[in-house]
């Protein structure tokens, strides 16, 4: 299983529950994640990271945001190079701008994705990612609202 998610620990630790599930009951299985260069999951996670370097979006109207997309059209092609690697079965994202690259990049593979939201209201990532996943979980139910 490949895992990404961050920015939060709020997004990384439901990962590291899983991936320590996923350990404990399957004995062959190998779990890895995708990480940002800097973020806390770098701190949190203690199996094997695969670092990529994405950022986050600005809200509004703002130049910086080339640099985002820029950014992101690496990261995804960069993940697709993880996931070619690593050969994951299925990949689990929980949120934040590290989760977009990852998924994008195994549902244009093929990979089967799950999308774990534990928030009330799903961020930016997980709204962009609906129609690219094959299971969204979430722990309440929720309405589309525009931002």
């Amino acid at each position: 299983v490949l895992f990404c998610g961050g920015g939060t620990a709020g997004h990384v630790n439901p990962s590291i529950e899983v991936a320590q599930s996923v350990l404990r009951n399957s004995l062959d299985s190998k779990v890895a994640y995708v990480t940002t260069l800097n973020g806390i999951e770098n701190q949190l996670v203690d199996f094997k990271k695969y670092p990529i370097d994405v950022i986050g979006l600005y809200r509004g109207l703002n130049l910086k945001n080339i640099s985002f997309f820029v950014k992101l059209i690496k990261a995804v092609e960069e993940c697709k190079k993880i996931i070619r690697e690593f050969h994951p079965n299925v990949i689990f994202g929980t949120g934040g701008y590290a989760t977009y690259p990852v998924i994008a990049a195994g549902h244009k593979l093929g990979i089967k994705t799950v999308l774990h939201e534990s928030n009330a209201i799903p961020g930016k990532a997980i709204k962009s990612l609906e129609g690219d996943t094959n299971k969204i979980l979430v722990n309440f139910k929720y309405y589309l609202q525009k931002d």
